[in-house]
């Protein structure tokens, strides 16, 4: 079972300073907490539940996570890849699943992330998950 907190996450302040992020707009796992201002959604969770099986050692993890792009890249990708897979285990409706890969591939090639995929990509290889 995963656990949550509505409390900030212990590197927030470094999260803020890199990244630009708003509490409430994000979802931050660390260790094996995730952090985020209301209830996470089941998918969100899935999504989360990567990061957690990730970060073995979380500052480790954190540390290279903030400078590594190539790196951050393969671990949303991973993450991003899961909750789509969940998302498809629980519809088929083929509409719907194309707004889910749309909107996950906005949030993977989006700012948050520090552009690090242009959409098109992202939404190829989230689209790719089996």
């Amino acid at each position: 079972m995963i656990k949550t907190s509505t409390e900030k996450p212990p590197n927030w302040s470094k999260l803020v300073k890199i990244f630009n992020v708003k509490w409430g707009d994000v979802v931050v796992t660390y260790g094996d907490t995730c952090y985020c201002e209301k209830e996470v959604p089941s998918d969100l969770i899935v999504h989360e539940s990567v990061h957690m099986r990730q970060q073995i050692n979380p500052k480790k993890w954190w540390k290279r996570y903030y400078k590594d792009v190539q790196f951050r890249l393969e671990q949303e990708t991973e993450a991003y890849k899961e909750q789509f897979r969940y998302l498809k285990s629980i519809t088929k409706d083929k509409n719907t699943l194309f707004r889910f890969n749309d909107r996950l591939a906005r949030d993977l090639s989006s700012k948050i992330y520090g552009n690090c995929i242009d959409y098109q990509t992202a939404f190829e290889l989230i689209k790719g998950a089996k």
